[in-house]
């Protein structure tokens, strides 16, 4: 397996192999986070294309390597892929019923990202481990850092930020939403998509060279504890919603209120668990990799790949 050591160019990311047996999601949703999500997976596995998650084109040649929220669109059929390896899936609300579980199931073991989906899963009899997240796997930073980056806060958090460092920036995760994309998927723009991804890309480069990131955003949070980042994390408790289960288990602090800023953030290092997820995944995905049939039969004999 390759141990990727720095974050890989945006063009190295999203130079595609022709030859290669997997595929991965795309997306045209309105959020950043899930185009975080395939880039973390692109690391580690060059596909032979990416798949629109909510309109899944079928590849019966290619095996699909699904990672991250698992929401909107249609789940793959088994004719529709050579095999379906899902690896950090997040089973979102709508998704929790007996019929949407046993969908998931039918193509063995489902790596989850956050221990409600194992639970969840394994509760209605489903094989499931945990894995973390994908974007987990980023690896450490050790260069210069400059810059405090908020990411999608509250006003009071903005202020606050203002007040206590120098030149805060203020970044978004959202996206123009494409509508139409969702009910005319032949309409859908590549150009636009990649600029998605550029942008998305852009964002993790701020977030690995950073002094210091405020989010609300679970995908930023998870990348920048992967960079080394100091991160506080401003959004909802796990009790309002089981995703943010995640970031615990990374070592994630969570303010509740803005009075919990301080100018000391910038030197405190999280006591972010970071070699042991990035482990955890890589080695849940290098053995589904290593499963995965090829067209003639046999298995992956190596595991990563890039």
């Amino acid at each position: 397996m390759e141990v990727v050591d720095r974050l890989k160019t945006f063009e190295e990311l999203m130079a595609f192999s022709p030859s290669s047996p997997f595929c991965m999601f795309s997306y045209y949703c309105d959020n950043l986070g899930d185009h975080i999500q395939t880039l973390a997976l692109l690391q580690h596995v060059r596909p032979a294309l990416l798949v629109p998650r909510d309109h899944l084109t079928p590849h019966p040649d290619l095996v699909l390597l699904a990672n991250g929220w698992l929401s909107n669109g249609r789940l793959p059929e088994p004719t529709a892929f050579r095999d379906v390896k899902y690896v950090g899936v997040h089973l979102a609300l709508e998704r929790r019923n007996r019929l949407d579980a046993q969908t998931v199931g039918r193509f063995g073991t489902v790596g989850c990202r956050d221990l409600a989906t194992r639970d969840y899963l394994a509760g209605h009899d489903i094989p499931a481990v945990l894995t973390g997240c994908a974007t987990s796997t980023f690896p450490p930073y050790d260069g210069t850092r400059e810059g405090v980056f908020c990411v999608e806060v509250s006003d009071d958090v903005k202020e606050t930020a203002l007040r206590l460092f120098k030149d805060p920036v203020f970044l978004t995760h959202d996206l123009d939403p494409h509508y139409r994309w969702r009910y005319y998927p032949e309409e859908i723009d590549a150009t636009v998509v990649r600029e998605q991804f550029k942008r998305a890309y852009d964002h993790l480069d701020k977030y690995m060279r950073a002094e210091l990131v405020i989010t609300s955003r679970v995908h930023a949070a998870l990348p920048a504890a992967a960079f080394g980042t100091p991160v506080l994390y401003t959004g909802v408790a796990e009790d309002f919603d089981d995703r943010v289960g995640v970031l615990a288990d990374a070592g994630i602090r969570r303010i509740a209120k803005a009075s919990e800023l301080s100018p000391r953030d910038v030197r405190w290092r999280d006591p972010h668990h970071s070699s042991f997820l990035r482990n955890r995944f890589l080695e849940y995905l290098n053995h589904a990799i290593a499963g995965s049939p090829r067209p003639n039969g046999r298995s992956h004999t190596t595991g990563v790949c890039a």
